[in-house]
């Protein structure tokens, strides 16, 4: 044998053993779409009598050393486990000593998965007792939002034995578990006792309900867990309002508009500035917690603006604004006075609007709040292709003077334009207008009916809000219902489509909807989804029964 071919042999053997020693993750072949698998446990699962320091799990495939924060021991253990993955085995220390007599469940949550796609093993659980038999307490329910009354996956649901208010505010769980995609949860291998029960969407995964976007929920009474048949638990989960209004931000989005924005809805909002001694405009989203501020100093770069929230709550800040040159306010078409979001053919035509009822008054938004109207011209309406023409006088209104009211009569299946002459409308920067049309359709007669509801009250002690919403879920109209046993409502000219009911529970009278409390350990009012939806076809009338 030649030296050489010596020498390529050894380098054979050599990288033969290089392989063997660095084992990785097999790469190719059929994308792998199924979670990892056990296939040895030491000790075994659900072992009794447990006396080891440590755990081996392994699996069939590479899985992610991925930090484990999510996996929780129950009882916990101080110190708490530590977790270390060696290729296909987890291996599970067990620093703390063990208390007698006792069932552990270590639950993993979401932090069991394959090294190459990520397919989780959900809610796995490595349960063992220190003593002669494994607790078998069961604790069973379901989650849904009281907003949308849908259930919700991947909340957590945590039993506490601390007798303290509200531990989902301090404290990790004794035991917890993870709803399904239908709501459901169920804990197991509970030890008999009395617990406190409560349910979260946790958004920063530390089991601890801390943030203000979180949902949480509670059992107004303490869960007893014991070997027999446990019963369903529904719990509601909710947002609660904060506790602390406080300024979000405030933001210059365009030349001479602001948005302010807080964390919660405010009843008054005062502004004070010397953007705002030339000419001011404002209100409020009807959420209520955001506010659109108009003024007509469009060229300063900078300035401070106070404002005070509720007559309490005050704020002074300093913002960069957007600006316009002086000089090309008017000769720039961009910055001219239009209608808001209408879309033009070509520079004379404009495209018709989406169909409108004739059966209401007509409101067109402006891009910028009205200051003024020419009350010696009026707007122009033409029908169809007809030359005749009927003359409005336009108002502003009130509540948002963006928008512009016109109240005449309409009729069924018409094309009309609405024109607005030169120089009638006057902007809060000062800028009239130049003539612009605003074209529309209205529905025909036929696509309008009406929907006739008899609301049965049983108890009459209780105040109840009968909202009707449409196919995008949105209020087309709302009702208090108190004190009648039987009450009758008609809504007329609705354009035909699929509604359906939904009432709200208004426990303390103020007609309107709110959220639960923690800290008060107070529910959220009832929402109640009546079953199933309504088609309204157009020329009928359509009636609905509602027993509460």
């Amino acid at each position: 044998m030649t030296n050489t071919i010596r020498l390529l042999l050894l380098l054979l053997v050599a990288l033969v053993q290089y392989r063997c020693a660095n084992e990785t993750a097999p790469t190719g072949g059929k994308e792998d779409s199924e979670p990892p698998k056990v296939k040895k446990m030491v000790p075994e699962n659900y072992s009794t009598s447990f006396s080891a320091d440590e755990i081996n799990i392994t699996f069939n495939e590479f899985i992610q050393d991925n930090g484990f924060a999510q996996t929780l021991i129950s009882p916990a253990t101080d110190p708490a486990p530590i977790f270390r993955v060696n290729g296909r085995t987890l291996n599970i220390k067990l620093k703390a000593e063990l208390q007698p007599n006792t069932t552990y469940t270590i639950n993993f949550g979401s932090n069991l998965k394959d090294l190459n796609q990520g397919n989780e093993y959900k809610n796995f659980k490595y349960v063992f007792s220190t003593g002669s038999y494994i607790d078998s307490a069961k604790v069973i329910g379901r989650v849904k939002n009281v907003e949308n009354d849908k259930e919700l996956e991947n909340l957590y649901v945590n039993l506490y034995q601390s007798s303290t208010n509200n531990p989902v505010q301090n404290m990790k769980p004794t035991y917890f578990s993870k709803t399904d995609k239908l709501g459901n949860f169920s804990i197991e291998n509970i030890k008999a006792g009395s617990y406190q029960l409560f349910a979260l969407k946790d958004q920063n995964l530390n089991f601890i309900y801390d943030l203000p976007n979180e949902l949480v929920g509670f059992s107004d009474t303490s869960i007893l867990a014991n070997d027999t048949i446990p019963k369903n638990i529904d719990l509601v989960v909710f947002k609660e309002s904060p506790k602390r209004i406080k300024l979000q931000s405030v933001k210059s989005v365009e030349p001479g508009k602001i948005f302010v924005s807080y964390n919660a809805p405010v009843q008054t909002l005062k502004l004070d500035s010397k953007l705002f001694s030339d000419g001011f405009s404002s209100f409020i989203y009807p959420t209520k917690d955001t506010a659109i501020i108009w003024f007509s100093n469009y060229y300063s770069k900078y300035d401070s603006i106070y404002l005070v929230a509720n007559d309490t709550l005050f704020d002074t800040l300093r913002i960069e604004l957007k600006t316009i040159e002086k000089d090309s306010l008017l000769a720039s078409t961009k910055n001219a006075l239009r209608i808001a979001n209408q879309s033009l053919i070509s520079n004379e035509k404009v495209k018709a609007a989406a169909l409108m009822s004739p059966y209401e008054s007509l409101k067109i938004k402006m891009n910028r709040p009205i200051i003024g109207i020419n009350d010696f011209k009026g707007a122009e309406i033409r029908v169809d292709s007809s030359a005749e023409t009927t003359r409005v006088y336009p108002k502003i209104n009130r509540e948002n003077a963006q928008e512009i009211l016109l109240d005449f009569s309409m009729k069924p299946d018409k094309q009309y334009t609405v024109v607005f002459p030169d120089s009638m409308l006057r902007d809060i920067f000062g800028v009239w207008n130049k003539e612009v049309s605003y074209a529309f359709n209205t529905a025909k007669e036929d696509a309008f009916g009406n929907i006739i509801i008899k609301a049965v009250v049983q108890d009459l002690s209780k105040h109840y809000l009968l909202q009707v919403l449409n196919a995008e879920n949105k209020l087309v109209n709302e009702v208090p219902l108190y004190g009648e046993a039987e009450k009758k409502i008609n809504i007329e000219k609705i354009l035909a489509g699929v509604y359906h009911i939904r009432v709200l529970e208004d426990t303390n009278a103020d007609a309107t909807w709110n959220t639960g409390d923690l800290l008060l350990r107070k529910q959220p009012e009832k929402i109640i989804d009546m079953p199933g939806t309504h088609t309204l076809k157009g020329g009928w009338d359509l009636e609905i029964e509602v027993k509460l």
